[in-house]
Protein backbone atom coordinates (compact mmCIF):
# COMPACT_ATOMS: atom_id res chain seq x y z
CA UNK A 1 0.00 0.00 0.00
CA UNK A 2 1.52 3.15 -1.04
CA UNK A 3 0.54 6.80 0.57
CA UNK A 4 0.95 9.79 -0.65
CA UNK A 5 0.68 13.61 2.12
CA UNK A 6 -0.55 16.46 0.85
CA UNK A 7 -0.55 19.92 3.20
CA UNK A 8 -3.46 22.53 2.50
CA UNK A 9 -5.55 25.03 3.26
CA UNK A 10 -8.26 24.33 -0.05
CA UNK A 11 -10.07 28.07 1.20
CA UNK A 12 -11.83 27.22 -0.59
CA UNK A 13 -10.72 23.44 -2.75
CA UNK A 14 -10.63 24.31 -6.57
CA UNK A 15 -9.53 22.75 -10.10
CA UNK A 16 -5.70 23.00 -9.03
CA UNK A 17 -6.46 21.30 -6.18
CA UNK A 18 -8.15 18.71 -7.86
CA UNK A 19 -5.85 18.26 -10.51
CA UNK A 20 -2.96 18.21 -8.18
CA UNK A 21 -4.16 15.32 -6.21
CA UNK A 22 -5.12 13.15 -9.23
CA UNK A 23 -1.23 13.80 -10.53
CA UNK A 24 0.39 13.36 -7.45
CA UNK A 25 -1.26 9.62 -7.04
CA UNK A 26 -0.80 9.16 -10.65
CA UNK A 27 3.02 10.11 -10.13
CA UNK A 28 3.81 8.20 -6.91
CA UNK A 29 1.51 5.26 -7.71
CA UNK A 30 -0.16 5.87 -4.63
CA UNK A 31 -3.16 3.71 -3.43
CA UNK A 32 -3.92 6.92 -1.16
CA UNK A 33 -4.07 10.70 -0.28
CA UNK A 34 -3.81 11.78 3.58
CA UNK A 35 -4.89 15.61 3.74
CA UNK A 36 -3.53 17.40 6.73
CA UNK A 37 -5.33 20.65 6.84
CA UNK A 38 -5.52 24.00 8.11
CA UNK A 39 -8.81 23.99 10.57
CA UNK A 40 -11.05 27.36 11.08
CA UNK A 41 -8.21 29.41 10.82
CA UNK A 42 -5.12 30.16 8.13
CA UNK A 43 -1.69 30.42 8.03
CA UNK A 44 -1.76 34.21 6.40
CA UNK A 45 -3.40 35.11 9.77
CA UNK A 46 -7.11 34.70 8.60
CA UNK A 47 -10.33 33.25 9.20
CA UNK A 48 -11.04 30.39 6.21
CA UNK A 49 -13.28 31.25 3.64
CA UNK A 50 -15.74 28.56 5.05
CA UNK A 51 -15.97 26.33 8.10
CA UNK A 52 -13.26 23.54 8.09
CA UNK A 53 -16.08 20.67 7.86
CA UNK A 54 -17.35 22.14 4.57
CA UNK A 55 -13.82 22.22 3.29
CA UNK A 56 -13.00 18.64 4.27
CA UNK A 57 -16.47 17.57 2.28
CA UNK A 58 -15.19 19.57 -0.51
CA UNK A 59 -11.65 17.60 -0.56
CA UNK A 60 -13.08 14.21 -0.02
CA UNK A 61 -15.55 14.97 -2.61
CA UNK A 62 -12.76 15.99 -4.84
CA UNK A 63 -10.37 12.99 -4.37
CA UNK A 64 -8.34 13.18 -0.83
CA UNK A 65 -9.18 9.67 1.11
CA UNK A 66 -8.22 11.26 4.55
CA UNK A 67 -8.67 14.52 6.04
CA UNK A 68 -6.54 15.29 9.22
CA UNK A 69 -7.21 18.73 10.83
CA UNK A 70 -3.73 20.87 11.55
CA UNK A 71 -3.62 22.18 14.96
CA UNK A 72 -4.99 26.02 15.31
CA UNK A 73 -1.20 26.87 16.88
CA UNK A 74 0.20 25.82 13.74
CA UNK A 75 -2.36 26.26 11.29
CA UNK A 76 -2.06 29.99 12.51
CA UNK A 77 1.65 30.25 12.59
CA UNK A 78 4.64 31.47 10.65
CA UNK A 79 5.38 29.36 7.58
CA UNK A 80 8.33 27.48 9.76
CA UNK A 81 6.24 26.38 12.57
CA UNK A 82 2.96 26.08 9.93
CA UNK A 83 5.59 23.65 7.97
CA UNK A 84 7.02 21.85 11.03
CA UNK A 85 3.60 20.83 12.52
CA UNK A 86 1.87 19.61 9.56
CA UNK A 87 5.41 17.50 8.34
CA UNK A 88 5.69 16.32 11.70
CA UNK A 89 2.15 15.05 12.17
CA UNK A 90 2.49 13.40 8.98
CA UNK A 91 5.52 11.25 10.03
CA UNK A 92 3.54 10.61 13.37
CA UNK A 93 0.93 8.38 11.26
CA UNK A 94 3.28 6.42 9.93
CA UNK A 95 2.14 5.19 6.80
CA UNK A 96 3.05 8.50 3.78
CA UNK A 97 5.89 7.17 1.90
CA UNK A 98 6.15 10.97 -0.43
CA UNK A 99 4.79 14.32 0.47
CA UNK A 100 3.81 16.20 -2.33
CA UNK A 101 3.31 19.68 -2.61
CA UNK A 102 2.89 22.23 -5.04
CA UNK A 103 5.84 24.92 -6.33
CA UNK A 104 6.20 27.45 -8.86
CA UNK A 105 9.34 25.72 -10.65
CA UNK A 106 9.99 22.00 -10.49
CA UNK A 107 14.07 21.85 -9.11
CA UNK A 108 14.08 19.29 -6.75
CA UNK A 109 17.82 19.13 -6.81
CA UNK A 110 17.79 22.49 -6.05
CA UNK A 111 15.11 21.81 -3.70
CA UNK A 112 16.95 19.70 -1.48
CA UNK A 113 20.50 21.20 -1.86
CA UNK A 114 18.74 24.11 -0.57
CA UNK A 115 16.81 23.02 2.49
CA UNK A 116 19.84 21.01 3.37
CA UNK A 117 21.99 24.16 3.75
CA UNK A 118 19.06 25.94 5.45
CA UNK A 119 18.06 22.99 7.79
CA UNK A 120 22.08 23.13 8.93
CA UNK A 121 22.66 26.83 8.74
CA UNK A 122 26.06 27.22 8.77
CA UNK A 123 27.82 29.51 11.46
CA UNK A 124 28.46 32.52 8.57
CA UNK A 125 24.95 32.33 7.24
CA UNK A 126 23.53 32.91 10.62
CA UNK A 127 25.72 36.28 10.84
CA UNK A 128 24.72 37.22 8.14
CA UNK A 129 20.91 36.82 8.72
CA UNK A 130 21.57 38.03 11.78
CA UNK A 131 23.23 41.48 10.13
CA UNK A 132 20.21 41.87 7.95
CA UNK A 133 17.79 41.62 10.22
CA UNK A 134 19.32 43.86 12.92
CA UNK A 135 19.15 46.10 9.40
CA UNK A 136 15.84 46.06 9.74
CA UNK A 137 14.90 43.85 7.07
CA UNK A 138 11.98 41.54 7.22
CA UNK A 139 12.64 37.63 7.53
CA UNK A 140 12.69 36.49 4.11
CA UNK A 141 14.30 39.55 2.07
CA UNK A 142 17.18 39.12 5.08
CA UNK A 143 17.35 35.24 4.38
CA UNK A 144 17.93 36.67 1.05
CA UNK A 145 20.26 38.74 1.31
CA UNK A 146 22.24 36.43 3.93
CA UNK A 147 22.19 33.67 1.26
CA UNK A 148 23.62 35.82 -1.52
CA UNK A 149 26.35 36.99 1.06
CA UNK A 150 27.17 33.60 1.86
CA UNK A 151 26.34 30.94 -1.30
CA UNK A 152 29.25 29.19 -3.67
CA UNK A 153 26.37 28.44 -6.45
CA UNK A 154 27.02 24.75 -7.42
CA UNK A 155 25.29 22.47 -10.35
CA UNK A 156 22.68 21.37 -7.73
CA UNK A 157 22.15 24.96 -6.54
CA UNK A 158 22.83 28.43 -9.02
CA UNK A 159 21.71 31.21 -7.60
CA UNK A 160 18.84 31.84 -9.70
CA UNK A 161 17.24 28.72 -8.50
CA UNK A 162 17.70 29.34 -5.19
CA UNK A 163 16.29 33.13 -5.71
CA UNK A 164 13.33 31.63 -7.65
CA UNK A 165 12.63 29.06 -4.21
CA UNK A 166 13.32 31.89 -1.94
CA UNK A 167 10.87 34.74 -3.50
CA UNK A 168 7.75 32.78 -5.19
CA UNK A 169 5.33 31.34 -2.21
CA UNK A 170 4.65 28.09 -3.20
CA UNK A 171 8.48 27.45 -3.75
CA UNK A 172 8.63 28.94 -0.30
CA UNK A 173 6.38 26.69 1.20
CA UNK A 174 7.57 23.88 -0.21
CA UNK A 175 11.12 24.70 0.79
CA UNK A 176 9.74 25.05 4.65
CA UNK A 177 8.61 21.42 4.50
CA UNK A 178 11.61 19.97 3.36
CA UNK A 179 13.80 22.27 5.98
CA UNK A 180 10.88 20.87 8.65
CA UNK A 181 11.41 17.19 7.38
CA UNK A 182 15.13 17.36 7.35
CA UNK A 183 15.17 18.72 10.86
CA UNK A 184 12.37 16.33 12.41
CA UNK A 185 14.09 13.34 10.58
CA UNK A 186 10.99 12.49 8.58
CA UNK A 187 11.22 9.38 6.79
CA UNK A 188 9.17 9.89 3.24
CA UNK A 189 10.58 10.86 0.15
CA UNK A 190 9.10 14.59 -1.44
CA UNK A 191 7.58 15.41 -4.94
CA UNK A 192 7.27 19.30 -6.25
CA UNK A 193 4.62 19.19 -8.47
CA UNK A 194 4.21 23.11 -10.55
CA UNK A 195 1.11 24.54 -10.11
CA UNK A 196 -0.94 25.03 -13.52
CA UNK A 197 -2.61 27.79 -14.49
CA UNK A 198 -2.36 31.56 -12.46
CA UNK A 199 0.14 32.35 -9.57
CA UNK A 200 -0.71 32.05 -6.06
CA UNK A 201 -1.88 35.62 -5.96
CA UNK A 202 -3.04 36.13 -9.16
CA UNK A 203 -6.44 37.43 -8.84
CA UNK A 204 -7.27 36.64 -13.00
CA UNK A 205 -8.53 32.94 -13.77
CA UNK A 206 -5.98 31.14 -16.46
CA UNK A 207 -7.63 28.23 -18.43
CA UNK A 208 -9.70 25.43 -16.21
CA UNK A 209 -7.83 27.24 -13.29
CA UNK A 210 -8.51 30.00 -10.84
CA UNK A 211 -6.23 30.47 -7.56
CA UNK A 212 -7.87 30.47 -4.02
CA UNK A 213 -7.29 34.68 -4.07
CA UNK A 214 -8.95 34.76 -6.64
CA UNK A 215 -12.16 32.88 -5.81
CA UNK A 216 -12.38 34.56 -1.89
CA UNK A 217 -12.00 37.86 -4.00
CA UNK A 218 -14.98 37.47 -6.80
CA UNK A 219 -16.96 34.72 -5.93
CA UNK A 220 -18.92 35.36 -8.72
CA UNK A 221 -16.10 32.38 -10.42
CA UNK A 222 -16.99 30.17 -8.16
CA UNK A 223 -19.28 28.05 -10.93
CA UNK A 224 -16.38 27.89 -13.88
CA UNK A 225 -13.21 27.00 -11.44
CA UNK A 226 -14.20 24.49 -8.49
CA UNK A 227 -14.99 20.83 -9.30
CA UNK A 228 -18.55 20.36 -10.24
CA UNK A 229 -18.89 17.57 -7.45
CA UNK A 230 -18.04 20.19 -4.94
CA UNK A 231 -19.48 23.50 -5.80
CA UNK A 232 -23.12 22.65 -4.29
CA UNK A 233 -21.19 22.17 -0.80
CA UNK A 234 -19.50 25.33 -1.04
CA UNK A 235 -22.53 27.26 -2.14
CA UNK A 236 -24.96 25.98 0.58
CA UNK A 237 -22.18 26.59 2.90
CA UNK A 238 -22.16 30.22 1.76
CA UNK A 239 -25.67 30.40 1.88
CA UNK A 240 -26.67 29.54 5.06
CA UNK A 241 -23.30 31.13 6.76
CA UNK A 242 -21.53 33.74 4.01
CA UNK A 243 -18.33 34.25 3.73
CA UNK A 244 -16.31 34.68 7.04
CA UNK A 245 -13.77 37.51 6.78
CA UNK A 246 -11.13 39.36 9.14
CA UNK A 247 -13.51 42.09 9.45
CA UNK A 248 -15.85 39.99 10.88
CA UNK A 249 -13.55 39.67 14.06
CA UNK A 250 -13.44 43.05 14.74
CA UNK A 251 -15.34 43.60 17.89
CA UNK A 252 -14.00 40.27 19.31
CA UNK A 253 -10.48 41.38 18.35
CA UNK A 254 -10.70 44.72 20.68
CA UNK A 255 -12.13 43.57 23.40
CA UNK A 256 -9.44 41.17 23.73
CA UNK A 257 -6.96 43.64 23.19
CA UNK A 258 -8.53 45.76 25.97
CA UNK A 259 -8.60 42.87 28.46
CA UNK A 260 -4.87 41.72 27.74
CA UNK A 261 -2.25 43.16 29.77
CA UNK A 262 0.95 41.54 28.72
CA UNK A 263 0.47 40.99 24.88
CA UNK A 264 3.87 39.90 24.64
CA UNK A 265 2.95 36.77 26.79
CA UNK A 266 1.23 35.60 23.11
CA UNK A 267 2.92 33.54 20.28
CA UNK A 268 4.85 35.26 17.69
CA UNK A 269 4.77 38.96 19.22
CA UNK A 270 7.71 40.49 20.79
CA UNK A 271 8.33 43.90 22.72
CA UNK A 272 8.10 45.89 19.44
CA UNK A 273 4.66 44.98 18.35
CA UNK A 274 3.54 44.32 21.84
CA UNK A 275 4.42 48.51 22.55
CA UNK A 276 3.30 49.41 19.24
CA UNK A 277 -0.35 47.73 20.04
CA UNK A 278 -0.45 49.72 23.16
CA UNK A 279 0.45 52.60 21.54
CA UNK A 280 -2.36 52.62 18.92
CA UNK A 281 -4.87 50.89 20.61
CA UNK A 282 -6.75 54.25 21.14
CA UNK A 283 -7.03 54.51 17.42
CA UNK A 284 -8.48 51.18 17.11
CA UNK A 285 -11.66 51.11 14.57
CA UNK A 286 -11.70 47.77 12.97
CA UNK A 287 -9.44 44.29 12.67
CA UNK A 288 -7.52 45.48 8.87
CA UNK A 289 -7.20 49.22 10.03
CA UNK A 290 -5.41 48.71 12.61
CA UNK A 291 -3.56 46.24 10.91
CA UNK A 292 -2.44 49.08 8.59
CA UNK A 293 -1.47 51.29 12.06
CA UNK A 294 0.59 48.61 13.34
CA UNK A 295 2.33 47.87 9.66
CA UNK A 296 5.98 48.84 9.65
CA UNK A 297 9.55 47.71 7.23
CA UNK A 298 9.88 45.20 9.70
CA UNK A 299 6.53 43.39 9.96
CA UNK A 300 4.74 43.00 7.20
CA UNK A 301 0.67 42.63 7.52
CA UNK A 302 0.70 38.74 7.18
CA UNK A 303 2.76 38.91 10.34
CA UNK A 304 0.58 41.19 12.71
CA UNK A 305 -2.62 39.35 11.07
CA UNK A 306 -1.04 36.02 13.02
CA UNK A 307 -0.04 37.87 16.01
CA UNK A 308 -3.46 39.21 16.12
CA UNK A 309 -4.94 36.16 16.36
CA UNK A 310 -3.02 34.36 18.52
CA UNK A 311 -4.06 37.16 21.15
CA UNK A 312 -7.73 36.55 20.06
CA UNK A 313 -7.61 32.81 20.29
CA UNK A 314 -5.40 32.75 23.38
CA UNK A 315 -2.25 30.94 21.92
CA UNK A 316 0.55 31.88 24.04
CA UNK A 317 4.20 31.17 23.98
CA UNK A 318 4.99 27.60 25.10
CA UNK A 319 8.24 27.71 28.11
CA UNK A 320 10.17 25.85 25.99
CA UNK A 321 10.26 25.93 22.08
CA UNK A 322 10.15 22.05 21.54
CA UNK A 323 7.28 22.30 23.23
CA UNK A 324 5.37 23.95 20.38
CA UNK A 325 4.92 20.47 19.24
CA UNK A 326 2.13 19.78 21.72
CA UNK A 327 -0.97 19.42 19.63
CA UNK A 328 0.88 16.50 17.90
CA UNK A 329 0.71 13.62 19.76
CA UNK A 330 -2.96 12.85 18.17
CA UNK A 331 -4.40 13.04 14.82
CA UNK A 332 -7.89 14.78 14.78
CA UNK A 333 -9.85 13.35 12.13
CA UNK A 334 -12.10 15.20 9.84
CA UNK A 335 -13.19 13.15 7.36
CA UNK A 336 -12.37 9.95 5.34
CA UNK A 337 -13.85 8.22 2.15
CA UNK A 338 -15.56 4.94 3.05
CA UNK A 339 -12.94 3.31 0.92
CA UNK A 340 -10.20 4.00 2.90
CA UNK A 341 -10.92 1.88 5.41
CA UNK A 342 -7.49 -0.18 4.51
CA UNK A 343 -5.68 2.77 4.63
CA UNK A 344 -7.22 3.47 8.51
CA UNK A 345 -6.46 0.06 8.96
CA UNK A 346 -2.66 0.34 8.53
CA UNK A 347 -2.56 3.58 10.46
CA UNK A 348 -4.02 1.99 13.52
CA UNK A 349 -1.21 -0.28 13.16
CA UNK A 350 1.75 1.99 12.80
CA UNK A 351 0.86 5.25 14.06
CA UNK A 352 2.43 6.61 17.06
CA UNK A 353 0.13 9.09 18.06
CA UNK A 354 -4.21 8.09 18.20
CA UNK A 355 -6.48 9.19 15.90
CA UNK A 356 -9.64 11.19 17.54
CA UNK A 357 -13.16 10.96 15.22
CA UNK A 358 -14.95 12.27 17.83
CA UNK A 359 -14.37 15.33 20.43
CA UNK A 360 -15.84 13.71 23.50
CA UNK A 361 -13.41 11.08 23.26
CA UNK A 362 -10.20 13.36 23.86
CA UNK A 363 -10.92 13.14 27.23
CA UNK A 364 -10.78 9.43 27.52
CA UNK A 365 -7.13 9.49 25.47
CA UNK A 366 -5.39 12.90 26.39
CA UNK A 367 -3.94 14.59 29.20
CA UNK A 368 -2.27 17.06 30.38
CA UNK A 369 -0.84 19.78 27.95
CA UNK A 370 -2.19 17.65 25.08
CA UNK A 371 -5.68 17.87 26.36
CA UNK A 372 -5.36 21.46 26.57
CA UNK A 373 -4.15 22.03 23.13
CA UNK A 374 -7.09 20.03 22.11
CA UNK A 375 -9.35 21.83 23.87
CA UNK A 376 -7.83 25.26 22.14
CA UNK A 377 -8.53 23.70 19.10
CA UNK A 378 -12.37 23.67 19.92
CA UNK A 379 -12.24 27.15 21.49
CA UNK A 380 -10.91 28.56 17.98
CA UNK A 381 -13.74 26.86 16.20
CA UNK A 382 -16.00 28.42 18.68
CA UNK A 383 -14.73 31.94 18.02
CA UNK A 384 -15.05 31.19 14.18
CA UNK A 385 -18.73 30.36 14.68
CA UNK A 386 -19.61 33.58 16.92
CA UNK A 387 -19.30 35.87 14.54
CA UNK A 388 -22.01 34.60 12.43
CA UNK A 389 -26.23 34.76 13.54
CA UNK A 390 -26.75 30.86 14.16
CA UNK A 391 -29.98 29.29 14.14
CA UNK A 392 -28.52 26.83 16.58
CA UNK A 393 -25.51 27.73 19.17
CA UNK A 394 -22.60 25.94 17.24
CA UNK A 395 -21.11 22.53 19.37
CA UNK A 396 -18.08 20.66 18.01
CA UNK A 397 -18.75 17.78 20.36
CA UNK A 398 -21.88 17.28 18.19
CA UNK A 399 -20.51 17.63 15.18
CA UNK A 400 -20.27 14.20 13.13
CA UNK A 401 -16.71 13.49 11.37
CA UNK A 402 -17.70 13.49 7.14
CA UNK A 403 -17.43 10.20 5.58
CA UNK A 404 -18.00 9.81 1.83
Amino acid sequence: MKTVGIIAEYNPFHNGHAWQLAEAKKRTGADFSVIVMSGDFVQRGEPAMTDKFTRTKMALLGGADLVIELPVQYACGSAEYFARGACTLLDRLGVVDTLCFGCEDELPDAFSALSGLLADEPPAFSRCLKKYLACGNSFPKARLLALEACLSPSETLPMDSARALLSSPNNTLGLEYLIACRRQNCSFDFLPIPRQGTGYHCDTPSGNFASATALRQNPDLLDNYVPACCLPVLKNALEQNGMRKTEDFSALLHYALLLCEDYSAFLDVNDDLADRIRKLLPQFITFDQFVSLLKTKQLTETRIRRCLFHILLGIRKEPIKTDRLNGLSFARVLGFRKTALPLLGEIKKKSVIPMISQAADARKILTGQELEAFKRNLCASSIYHAVWPQKMPYNEYRQQIILI
